[in-house]
């Protein structure tokens, strides 16, 4: 028999009984736990925390009034329905309705004279106003006809032309020109209003006294009219004419044509003419005869008719 032992054996009996005698004794408060004692700290379970007291609540902070409240943005929207639409017919028709019953009232009610301004006369020379041939001539505000000079005794109505005293339109009186295509248009442009007429003859005499009267109050269409009726007279045909001035007018003029219009199978065809105005009224005489006129003649008939005027 071997008495010889294992000495590991040996060495493991001999230390069950120091390891049996090992008393776990607390770590010092000075030393750091060990890795062992760590993780089996942290294998335990915690212990539960002490119920911790809920603070109260905040109060709302002070709102500046300063700043405006800006809406929630969470907050849904108001949505505009059939009630604002209501509203604001309503106002439209109100409006409408107000102004409409505020016209029917002023339309109804009497007009009130305004006071007279306080303003002194202004230096105006109303002599020379009323005297001028600009000046509106209240008579021929009325009717032209009666403005007209009358037949003289012995004398008739024109054969195949009676008009004692009449209107003449506008597209009667371009007739009597050259070209009465354009001089329709020149008296419309003018602001041809009327035209009253008297003729009447005596023998071979014939007189048309014509009275042209324009809208323009200022005279500016009848001042056009009676410069180019002059002008066309000391032209042309009437160039080697008589003219004379008429007395009480500062422009008009009267002309005698000395060289007669002759064809074969006619008498001798003489003609005077006289162009004066009166505010926005131009006096047109015409004077034809088979033989000579002389300038007392067409004078007495324009003096004559101007002054009527």
């Amino acid at each position: 028999m071997d008495h010889r032992q294992d000495p590991e054996a040996d060495a493991g009996e001999a230390a069950a009984p120091e390891d049996a005698a090992v008393v776990e004794t607390p770590p010092d408060e000075g030393e750091p736990p060990g890795p062992e004692e760590t993780a089996t700290a942290a294998e335990a379970p915690a212990a539960p925390l002490p119920h911790a007291p809920v603070p109260p609540p905040l109060p709302p902070a002070a709102q500046d009034p300063a700043q405006p409240s800006l809406p929630d943005p969470a907050a849904p929207r108001r949505r505009r329905g059939k009630t604002t639409l209501l509203i604001a017919c309503a106002l439209v028709l109100g409006a409408v309705a107000g102004v409409c019953q505020g016209y029917v009232t002023q339309a109804d009610l009497e007009p009130t004279p305004l006071p007279p301004l306080a303003q002194a006369k202004l230096g105006v020379d109303e002599a020379a106003v009323v005297s001028g041939e600009d000046a509106p001539r209240d008579k021929a505000k009325g009717d032209l006809r009666k403005l007209l000079l009358p037949m003289p005794k012995g004398s008739r109505l024109q054969a195949g032309n009676p008009k004692a005293g009449a209107w003449l339109p506008a597209y009667e009186v371009a007739d009597h020109w050259k070209d009465p295509e354009w001089a329709f248009e020149h008296h419309l442009d003018a602001g041809f209003q009327r035209c009253a007429i008297r003729e009447w003859e005596r023998g071979h005499q014939e007189t048309d006294v014509w009275l042209v009267q324009f809208r323009d109050e200022l005279a500016q269409g009848a001042r056009g009219y009676a410069d180019g009726q002059l002008e066309a007279l000391r032209n042309g045909d009437w160039e080697h004419s008589r003219a004379k001035s008429i007395p009480g007018s500062a422009t008009g003029q009267a002309f005698v044509l000395d060289k007669p219009q002759r064809e074969p199978g006619y008498l001798p065809y003489y003609e005077a003419r006289a162009v004066a105005r009166r505010g926005n009224v131009v006096m047109l005489v015409f004077i034809s005869d088979s033989k000579p006129i002389s300038s007392a003649q067409i004078m007495k008939v324009a003096k004559q008719q101007l002054e009527r005027l």
